[in-house]
């Protein structure tokens, strides 16, 4: 994967919105294996790429919190953690079907989360989000 965003960097420049999804890619694949400070370096790098081409609203921008997230809360950076995870699941709470996964993501994360926390009910609570249906004409999930 690093091969794959490196060529990325290479052909299409170190600001293109390819190379920013490639480096959040790689920080996504690293970051179940425990390489947090990396996958959160990517994660910071992709999101200032995406924020400077697309502004600081674009749902990207916002997946790309949720990577970073994800990454802190492998660092144990828990308030900031949990501050970007809600503010990119409340943005896909009722998802496009673009979205759909970056909803899943958010949710899988906020689930780590609370485990990593000890707060058991809250990644219940999570949990069961994940299975709700959810998208137009489906009622939004309670909070």
């Amino acid at each position: 994967m690093r091969e794959a965003m490196a060529l990325r960097q290479r052909f299409a420049g170190d600001t293109s919105i390819d190379f920013a999804m490639s480096s959040l890619d790689v920080s996504m694949a690293l970051a179940p294996g425990g390489s947090y400070a990396e996958a959160a370096s990517l994660a910071r790098e992709g999101s200032r790429i995406l924020e400077g081409l697309l502004g600081p609203k674009s749902s990207m921008v916002s997946f790309a919190g949720l990577v970073l997230g994800d990454a802190l809360r492998g660092l144990g950076d828990y308030p900031k953690a949990e501050s970007l995870l809600t503010a990119g699941y409340k943005r896909f709470e009722v998802p496009k079907p673009v979205t759909r996964p970056w909803r899943a993501f958010a949710l899988q994360s906020l689930v780590r989360l609370a485990e990593a926390e000890g707060r058991a009910e809250d990644a219940a609570r999570y949990r069961a989000l994940m299975n709700q249906p959810v998208g137009p004409g489906v009622s939004r999930p309670p909070h």
